[in-house]
């Protein structure tokens, strides 16, 4: 089995708004939740794609895991 998740980023600046994605912010409580469901898909050897904006933060919740940054130009100055 294979799940792709795409939360929304915790915001770092005036324009990062999670708010447009979801009826409530995405909080530390929701990392905290995120990183909890990741770790029991994979116990279930599941494959787990999870697209996010960089955040050292959260890639450190997951040492063990294969991390790929994927650097790309925004269209609009953040």
């Amino acid at each position: 089995d294979l799940v792709f998740l795409d939360p929304p980023h915790l915001p770092r600046g005036a324009r990062r708004d999670p708010a447009r994605y979801t009826a409530s912010r995405f909080s530390i409580d929701d990392q905290d939740e995120l990183e909890d469901l990741v770790h029991r898909l994979v116990a279930r050897d599941v494959v787990v794609i999870l697209s996010v904006a960089w955040d050292d933060g959260l890639a450190a919740r997951f040492p063990s895991f294969h991390l790929v940054r994927i650097d790309k130009p925004r269209a609009a100055p953040e």
